[in-house]
């Protein structure tokens, strides 16, 4: 079996190796992350109990950043992991239904995941932790040229804190991947499309409704007011960000669809290529819309703990770190979810190419779907971080050069994936 599940992890060395590189990056953040908080608390630990709004806004603004912060990455990390499993097992499913029809038992195939898990765990930890302790000397220096007379240091109890978490998240993902074997019969395995899509229309009903209307226009205002509230204060960009994911919500599930498949049907017969890459796109859309408010929340949270604050140089290292790390994770797992529908596609181009579609029209329907997946990623995210950054220049709390970086560092991960998804595509439609 051992051998086996290592043959299997080198045919698949692509998803492998993601997989692995999430480990990886969760690792070194929070290695990093609970060494610095440690070294600026002096091991200091609060305990926080809130009634309401006004309390949790006095928290994110007075509470000590280390521990907010540690909380909130323990959480970010463990739900994107959740989607670079779960990328990781559904691509292993047909193989895993091969192998139970072949007489595989439910023990082996949960021991043959097990193998795979445990291999890519000891290679990627181990290594997070290494390029963690490289970087702590480079932090230091950045904080010596600031005037910052701390210096961060391996702390004891960091080390007994990441550890602690470090392999409860390791548990966590050998339960998951061991019940998805153990949960699922041959049949399920080896089905081309595992997906539960719900298709109940709306509370909002259809555009002719009057209802429908009045709903579709509150949602819209919900998702418009936060834009306006960001420049009430930077305190609340956390806030108003997470209540604006309500709108959105309500416009990627119901607008969207029904916007794309009102162009679908006065422009299918002008440009079927189009019509094609947007009935994908739709779907796309809605699958993967909480891996989208997830990354404009957490951003708006650590932005709000960037500007609302009054931090020191290590608080504002703190937050900038995870910035960068949260955005990338994010990324990632945005482009897993997708990655995870794009894998079931393999029927439908199957189809495209015998009802007489080119290899470069079917080329052109992926470029075409990807693009537009980002694009509108890009365009619901932008539009709340450019009201941010904006709001920010407005009161001086932040220099241009400052904002364009911030906004790079938002933006550039999305770019990374969005090539990598395209090439995915390509990849696995034609394997």
């Amino acid at each position: 079996m051992i051998k086996d599940a290592m043959r299997s992890l080198k045919d698949d060395k692509a998803r492998a190796v993601f997989f692995a590189l999430t480990f990886y990056l969760t690792s070194t953040l929070m290695f990093l992350f609970f060494n610095m908080a440690e070294s600026a608390s002096g091991g200091k630990a609060e305990i926080y109990e809130t009634n309401g709004m006004a309390n949790l806004m006095l928290l994110l603004e007075q509470g000590n950043i280390g521990n907010l912060m540690m909380v909130f990455i323990v959480i970010m990390c463990a739900i994107d992991i959740v989607f670079t499993n779960d990328f990781y097992v559904k691509n292993k499913a047909k193989e895993l239904g091969v192998r139970m029809i072949s007489g595989a038992t439910y023990t082996q195939l949960a021991g043959f995941l097990l193998i795979q898990t445990s291999v890519m765990l000891a290679i990627a930890v181990p290594l997070g932790i290494l390029s963690a302790l490289a970087l702590i000397p480079v932090f230091n220096s950045i904080l010596i040229h600031s005037g910052s007379a701390f210096t961060i240091t391996v702390q004891s109890y960091a080390l007994m804190e990441y550890f602690a978490v470090i392999i409860m998240i390791i548990l966590w993902t050998v339960m998951l991947n061991m019940s998805f074997a153990f949960r699922s019969p041959a049949n399920v395995l080896l089905s081309a499309d595992r997906r539960q899509v719900s298709k109940k229309q709306g509370f909002a009903g259809t555009f002719r409704s009057t209802l429908g209307l009045l709903v579709h226009i509150f949602f819209i205002g919900l998702y418009l007011v936060p834009i306006y509230n960001f420049f009430q204060g930077s305190s609340g960009f956390a806030v108003n960000a997470i209540l604006g994911c309500a709108g959105m919500n309500h416009i990627i599930a119901e607008l969207l669809p029904k916007w794309i498949s009102h162009y679908n049907k006065k422009k299918r017969m002008n440009d079927p290529e189009r019509a094609i890459a947007n009935g994908f796109l739709r779907q796309d859309l809605v699958l993967t819309r909480m891996t989208i408010f997830l990354y404009v929340g957490d951003l708006a949270v650590l932005l709000s703990m960037m500007f609302g604050r009054h931090n020191n140089e290590v608080e504002n290292m703190l937050v900038l770190i995870s910035y960068v790390f949260i955005a990338v994770l994010q990324a990632m797992a945005m482009m897993f979810r997708l990655d995870t529908e794009l894998s079931m596609r393999r029927k439908q181009f199957t189809i495209l190419k015998q009802t007489g579609f080119s290899k470069e029209q079917r080329s052109g329907i992926m470029t075409r779907e990807i693009l537009g997946y980002y694009g509108a990623v890009l365009l619901i995210v932008g539009i709340y971080l450019a009201a941010i950054m904006i709001s920010l220049l407005t009161k001086g709390q932040i220099s241009p050069v400052r904002s364009l970086v911030l906004t790079a560092i938002s933006i550039v991960p999305l770019g990374v994936t969005c090539f990598l998804s395209l090439r995915y595509y390509y990849t696995v439609v034609t394997e």
